[in-house]
């Protein structure tokens, strides 16, 4: 176990993620992770339990929570689940935490990155690049949203990642799209930048495991710049508007910054 954790705080840590679970409807995903924190009230967590077998249970945990419960069909979360969602990421990164500490300071809080957002960025790594990495992360995703709402599916299909193109072809990208547009209130109309939630500014910080974060498992780690949250809005009705919350992970590849 990592010397700086307490027994207590793993327990702690591994029950909340339990009862999280519990409550998203994942009864048996649960007890497994019950049955650990039960385990560790008397026996020491050795790094070989937290990154073998506690560690599937948190995955197991998470990707039924993620691609059941809070995601739709192309990663954007449910308008309907945006407390669950944030509660699930406040949990699943201090478990990551627990599991693999952090080797990085703790993260520079920074205000300002989005225009027109009061809300902090989680900054990891050289502070002094953080405002061209957030610019850069917020045109891509700027540029790529503008093709979705102009229905400009091959275009938008050209600002992903590498490695999602090489998994998923455009006509699959069009499927997913078009599903995502009939699960909420149609095709998007707009789309606003809100948040950047972490942003990695340097080496190190990119070289923690993908798990963290969710990122997805075939980025480059040294590619990872950024993760950008933003609002589609499919439907406007006087001063109200529906739509749906997103989440961007951002990569720079040699030709410029990129969708994950």
């Amino acid at each position: 176990m990592p010397a700086n954790l307490e027994n207590s705080a793993v327990v702690n840590v591994i029950r909340e993620a339990a009862e999280f679970t519990r409550k998203m409807g994942f009864a048996n995903e649960a007890d497994v992770l019950i049955e650990f924190s039960e385990r560790f009230k008397a026996e020491k967590p050795s790094l070989k339990l937290l990154r073998g077998p506690v560690l599937d249970a948190k995955d197991n945990a998470s990707r039924r929570i993620r691609e059941e419960v809070l995601y739709d069909a192309v990663r954007c979360v449910r308008p309907e689940k945006t407390r669950e969602y944030e509660e699930f990421n406040r949990i699943w990164l201090a478990f990551g935490d627990i599991i693999y500490p952090r080797k990085q300071p703790v993260p520079t809080k920074i205000k300002g990155l989005v225009p027109g957002s009061k809300n902090e960025t989680s900054v990891l790594g050289d502070v002094k690049a953080a405002p061209t990495i957030a610019e850069q992360s917020l045109r891509v995703t700027a540029l790529f949203a503008d093709a979705v709402v102009k229905g400009e599916l091959g275009k938008a299909y050209l600002f992903c990642a590498t490695e999602l193109r090489a998994k998923m072809s455009l006509k699959q990208f069009e499927k997913k799209l078009g599903d995502a547009d009939q699960e909420y209130n149609g095709k998007p109309i707009t789309y606003t930048a809100q948040d950047i939630f972490w942003l990695y500014a340097d080496g190190p910080s990119r070289n923690e495991s993908n798990k963290d974060a969710e990122w997805p498992k075939e980025t480059p780690k040294e590619n990872k710049r950024a993760i950008v949250g933003g609002w589609f809005t499919d439907q406007k009705q006087g001063k109200s508007e529906f739509g749906r919350n997103i989440a961007f992970w951002v990569t720079e590849e040699t030709d410029g910054y990129r969708i994950a």
